[in-house]
């Protein structure tokens, strides 16, 4: 065959073209490659009434980011994962979640499963964005772990203050559930200290573990030692159930709680029992701003349930890991965490938010009163 230097110019020609559009296509096959995010929290077991609500969250965030094109043309794709509020558990899904190629991970719920998991996604500078852990024990340091909920410190002291100073709480009772024990102990040991500190006495303490349930031994133990007051950290259920269980001993005892009660549960469960119960939180999904409504309406039209505020983060943990990868340099998690740290400023459910330079966000801190079956803001 003969070759001129005419067919060897088209040659090189053809060559050339065939390479650019082999690198055009390839190019636009990554372009259209979904972002992997995971998500790990408790979808199944005795904390999963907070899991699969921000599970939903999760999923009506992503679903809404989905149809308006993703994020930076590419779609989102949401890997679950049910890390059963078991520490080995969330490591290994975590784990497995990282060899899938996920570029953060929206996780996890409890302050237990986080403090298991943070050590290794660190080793990892694998990014996690927890939904619903405010142990203190995980603020103030500089790591792979932000979150969408304050640390609940703030939250324990103001209820300590409440009830010493608005309430007259002076000697009180401590129960609380070890099933997440790196939440409840941290907030309890909280509450106490500002108690102890502003002139009040602590008279016993109860531990118990959802799973088991509250035995009558306990509570007749708890009545009997006298308190005019009862701090309570665990459950919507377990509450509800421990204030029925109180008001049938005693009408005199006043009870507060942290915001893990503070669910439709609650009220449905206490009844006439949990009237005048104070609560400290961040809000209540049953208020009817704009912003609420509208998450409400989308939410209640997608799955057909009322939202919660567990819900609530969940889409908030996917909107602010949506800012980051907007912002960020790369898809890599530690650009990602770099962005949404000099973003700072953070458009939330019911209102904006602000996550400082450890990851920790600050949020208003607000006390409730059930009354008239409803939570209803003191201040």
């Amino acid at each position: 065959m003969k070759f001129t230097l005419k067919s060897l110019i088209e040659s090189i020609i053809i060559s050339s073209i065939t390479i650019s559009i082999f690198f055009s296509l390839t190019g636009c096959s990554r372009e259209k490659e979904p972002v992997k995010i995971g998500f790990a929290n408790p979808l199944s077991g005795t904390l999963s009434d907070y899991g699969l609500p921000c599970r939903r969250g999760a999923v009506l965030a992503v679903e809404k980011l989905n149809s308006s094109g993703g994020i930076k043309g590419r779609k989102i794709e949401l890997l679950i994962k049910d890390d059963k509020n078991d520490p080995e558990e969330a490591v290994r899904v975590d784990l497995e979640l990282v060899e899938a190629g996920v570029v953060a991970i929206i996780g996890h719920f409890t302050s237990t499963a986080s403090m298991a998991a943070v050590p290794e996604m660190n080793k990892k500078k694998m990014l996690m964005i927890s939904p619903g852990a405010s142990t203190d024990q995980l603020s103030g340091i500089d790591d792979f772990f932000l979150r969408v909920i304050a640390p609940h410190t703030i939250m324990a002291e103001g209820l300590a203050t409440e009830a010493f100073n608005s309430q007259g709480a002076r000697n009180a009772a401590l129960i609380f559930d070890v099933a997440n024990r790196a939440y409840s102990e941290n907030y309890i040991r909280a509450a106490e200290a500002i108690f102890n500190k502003l002139g009040g006495n602590i008279l016993m303490e109860i531990q118990f573990d959802s799973k088991d349930g509250l035995s009558d031994e306990d509570i007749n133990r708890l009545v009997k030692s006298g308190p005019d007051s009862v701090f309570v950290v665990a459950g919507a259920l377990d509450t509800a159930m421990l204030a029925q269980e109180i008001h049938k001993r005693s009408e005199s005892i006043k009870i507060f709680s942290s915001s893990w009660a503070m669910k439709g549960e609650f009220l449905e469960n206490g009844g006439k029992a949990v009237e005048g119960v104070i609560i400290s939180g961040t809000y209540d999904i049953a208020e009817d701003t704009p912003v609420l409504i509208a998450f409400k309406t989308e939410y209640e039209n997608r799955f057909g349930e009322p939202a919660t505020r567990a819900a609530a983060f969940g889409y908030d943990s996917v909107m602010v890991l949506k800012k980051g990868i907007e912002k960020a340099e790369n898809l890599t998690p530690s650009a990602i965490k770099k962005a949404i740290l000099e973003i700072e400023l953070f458009e939330g459910i019911p209102e904006d938010f602000t996550i400082d330079k450890y990851g920790d966000p600050r949020r208003p801190v607000c006390i409730y009163e059930v009354r008239d079956g409803y939570f209803k803001i003191k201040r």
